[in-house]
Parts: structure tokens; sequence; C-alpha cells
């Protein structure tokens, strides 16, 4: 095993120090989070076009039950639910595509 030197332990300090001074400042922390997202997500993407991975993720859940399974949700939540949809309605885009979707049945 192979042990650090002390420069370089100290070296790994200051960057650490630095680092954390940066993640104070709002607007450095919503521009990094919003790059590491954006990485994030293209590559689950690419991950998901792979069909050998969506059938060992298909296959490793078989058998899983919803973690909201059997749960009932409580007359206020339905309130809620119902008073954040009441007025709202597809957008324009939205329609199209539904329209176009039933035409291919």
């Amino acid at each position: 095993s192979s042990s650090v030197s002390a420069a370089e332990v100290e070296r790994r300090r200051k960057i650490s120090e630095a680092k954390k001074k940066n993640w104070k400042n709002p607007e450095y922390r919503t521009r990094v989070s919003r790059a590491i997202r954006g990485k994030a997500s293209a590559a689950m993407t690419e991950k998901w076009k792979c069909e050998t991975y969506a059938a060992k993720v298909s296959e490793g859940r078989k058998g899983t039950a919803p973690w909201n399974k059997g749960k009932r949700l409580s007359q206020e939540h339905k309130a809620k639910i119902r008073s954040a949809k009441r007025g709202s309605s597809h957008t324009k885009v939205t329609r199209e595509k539904m329209s176009r979707s039933q035409r291919r049945r």
C-alpha cells in the first residue's frame, strides 16, 4: 500500500477548501447543479437506449410491488388535487399530439 506525502495531503486540503467556498456561492451552485443534472440526464437517456440494459432492469424489477400499492389518498389530499386540476386544460400542442395518437389506432 502506498502512502500519500504530506505535500499531497496539504494540496488536497486546499482544493477541498476552495470547493467548499465555491458551494457557498448560490450562482455557482445553480450553474454547476444544472450542468451536472444535464450530464446525468444525457447519460441515463443513452443507457436506456441499450436493449440489454432495459431488459436487465425490467427483469430485476419483476415481482416488486410499486411503492404506492395499497395506499389510499386522504379526502383532504383528493380535494387538493381536485382544486389544483380544476379549470386547467391541455395545451394546443398536447391536444394535437393526442389527436395524432388517436388517429393511428
